[in-house]
């Protein structure tokens, strides 16, 4: 693997995902009540969707034969984690 200027960018900007949505997760999970409860589903939706992007990142960088395979299950995860937020949005539009 080369690391050329694009590479570096990147993964900086994944590791800036990942470290947002943790903290996004950290943020929500410290509420309480029926909204809290709401915030923990938004941030679990957002840790999914950041999870989708680093293992499309992964799969690009390494060589795998069945990219097709890995692309499909980088876009499942990407809308699995966008239904768990906008479910976390109903349930707070709710309250």
């Amino acid at each position: 693997m080369e690391f050329d200027i694009k590479t570096i960018i990147d993964f900086i900007l994944l590791a800036t995902l990942l470290g947002s949505a943790s903290w996004l997760f950290a943020v929500m999970s410290r509420y309480g009540g029926s909204v809290g409860k709401s915030f923990r589903i938004i941030g679990w939706g957002s840790l999914v969707m950041a999870s989708s992007h680093l293992t499309e990142v992964i799969t690009f960088y390494l060589s795998v034969h069945d990219i097709y395979a890995l692309m499909f299950f980088h876009r499942f995860l990407a809308t699995v984690g966008f239904v768990v937020i906008a479910y976390g949005f109903k349930t707070l539009v709710k309250k």
